[in-house]
């Protein structure tokens, strides 16, 4: 019961947020389109998560980040990047947070309303019509454009995603490996074409899968397979597995915290189990 009560008043903070940030996206539009809804420089309390938007015109892609507080302070925090599902692409920057007709809960949705959380987070919007897996060299320059601007550490940047973001959080890792410290698809195994299996491009990357065994989109089959092939070519992949009956398991995961213990644990350059 506790945790119910903790997750309600938590969607509270998160909708008045999502208000304040429409409300601040829309002056913005009318006024200058790459100016941020919020300044990522402004000194804010160190546990209270900053909230950003925005446009790469190099990537050509809109973003939503969100940063902690203590950035302000000088630190270069880790980043996660999270790529969005299907259903979200072309919509408003809104559904980046929180999607209820379609993904959930987003990662920035999550994070912006959770103090003190320790990483800085990149979701990007794909353009309507468009899929993640075959825009591979603009999400690398918006994740290398961001991390310089924003002062992120580079060498502590993490991939993860959910269902089209899940399948490309695979493929862009096998076209990038080097850019990131570990990958968490969830919901999102690899899938030929579009995907060409190139798995020993990810020996000594951490990859940390999440699928519900009864995922009435995409069979749990296809996970436990994407999981065994990364590891017969000398990967190291671990799948966590899930028995909701759900596709969209992101906030599960987000909630249940062991893959931001892991990515933590990465980041501080310790041993994850």
């Amino acid at each position: 019961m506790r945790i119910l009560k903790e997750k309600f008043l938590r969607r509270q903070l998160r909708v008045l947020a999502l208000a304040i940030f429409v409300s601040g996206f829309g002056s913005c539009a009318s006024d200058q389109a790459a100016q941020p809804a919020l300044n990522a420089g402004s000194a804010l309390n160190k546990d209270v998560p900053m909230l950003v938007q925005g446009k790469s015109s190099s990537a050509g892609l809109h973003y939503v980040l969100t940063l902690p507080g203590a950035v302000a302070g000088g630190s270069h925090p880790p980043l996660i990047v999270f790529l969005h599902s299907l259903e979200e692409r072309g919509g408003p920057l809104d559904l980046l947070m929180d999607n209820p007709k379609g993904q959930g809960l987003g990662l920035a949705g999550y994070a912006y309303g959770k103090p003190g959380f320790p990483f800085a987070t990149l979701s990007p919007l794909c353009p309507k019509g468009g899929f993640w897996t075959f825009m591979h060299r603009r999400l690398v320059t918006l994740i290398m454009e961001v991390v310089a601007e924003y002062g992120l550490d580079p060498g502590r940047v993490f991939l993860s995603g959910v269902s089209m973001g899940g399948i490309a959080t695979w493929s862009l890792g096998m076209y990038r490996p080097g850019l990131f410290k570990a990958l968490a698809p969830i919901a999102g195994p690899v899938y030929t074409p579009p995907i060409r299996p190139r798995y020993s491009r990810l020996a000594g990357l951490p990859v940390f899968a999440f699928h519900d065994r009864s995922d009435p989109s995409i069979a749990f089959a296809l996970a436990e397979a994407s999981v065994e092939k990364l590891n017969s070519r000398g990967g190291s992949g671990k799948l966590t597995a899930y028995d909701t009956g759900l596709h969209y398991i992101q906030e599960q995961v987000f909630y249940d915290g062991e893959l931001f213990e892991r990515f933590l644990a990465l980041a501080a350059g310790g041993p994850v189990e």
